[in-house]
């Protein structure tokens, strides 16, 4: 009679949420404050202890930031209340570039504006915007922040000129300081999705199975769905950018290859 030596740690078929192998894994608990179903990304919102998917981002907004600014014959620092815009200081998920307006006028100088905020793993960056002479123009920065602290706007001419500072369209990555991880599946309860108030296990770090809407290689990046449409959903992954719907998942990749369909990643956040 032969005896079972060897047994396998990994799983090659698993529900989406599960855990992919008996590896080590970390996993923290949030409340769902929306409903949300095992397997999808689960990102942090307005109260830090629950739990929320991804929504249709914001649109580009020109004045999100500072919504009433003026040029001045001193230079400026622009910071706390400054920050007059519907966002103003507050955080952005997914992080954003930003637009600098400035309104047809003499007093602006050539010189140059400086932006200060925080990137995605919440390190100090800042991006320099050219302000022409004249003004007349939408400055268009690539840094993409996911918080704003001041603005340095340098001494103009005069007071006369008007500019706003707001986010463009381009949508920066995601990682441990804005996603709490992956919705754990959990055979000891109802299949369903987890509830409103109920207590939602998430996978941090580990293996764990997930949803694709593509087919995948090992090593490929994850990108998460924030705008769904049609049989699209908010929260599932795939592995290539879909326009500008879909956000990189930093500390994820897909493991193994395989369809669309249960695919698993390994995630580090």
């Amino acid at each position: 009679m032969s005896v079972q030596g060897t047994y396998p740690t990994t799983r090659t078929l698993g529900y989406a949420g599960a855990l992919a192998d008996s590896g080590p894994s970390d996993v923290k608990t949030v409340i769902a404050a929306v409903v949300i179903a095992a397997g999808l990304v689960v990102i942090k919102g307005a109260t830090p202890a629950k739990g929320y998917l991804p929504t249709t981002p914001d649109a580009a907004d020109v004045d999100a930031i500072i919504a009433t600014g003026a040029s001045a014959a001193t230079a400026q620092a622009i910071s706390g209340a400054g920050l007059d815009g519907a966002v103003g200081a507050g955080n952005m998920t997914p992080p954003r570039n930003v637009v600098l307006v400035l309104n047809s006028h003499t007093d602006w100088d050539a010189t140059v504006a400086t932006v200060t905020g925080l990137d995605a793993d919440g390190n100090i960056q800042q991006e320099d915007l050219l302000i022409p002479n004249g003004g007349n123009v939408t400055v268009t920065g690539v840094k993409l922040f996911a918080k704003i602290t001041s603005l340095y706007i340098p001494a103009q001419t005069g007071a006369t000129g008007t500019f706003t500072l707001g986010t463009g369209s381009a949508l920066g990555p995601l990682n441990g300081a804005s996603v709490h991880g992956v919705a754990l599946y959990d055979a000891t309860r109802e299949p369903e999705a987890y509830p409103i108030g109920y207590p939602v296990p998430c996978v941090r770090r580990g293996r764990v199975f997930v949803t694709s809407e593509t087919s995948y290689s090992d090593g490929d990046p994850v990108f998460v769905r924030f705008i769904a449409a049609g049989a699209e959903v908010a929260g599932q992954v795939r592995n290539v950018a879909d326009s500008n719907d879909c956000v990189l998942l930093q500390g994820a990749r897909f493991w193994r290859s395989g369809s669309a369909g249960v695919a698993a990643i390994n995630l580090n956040l």
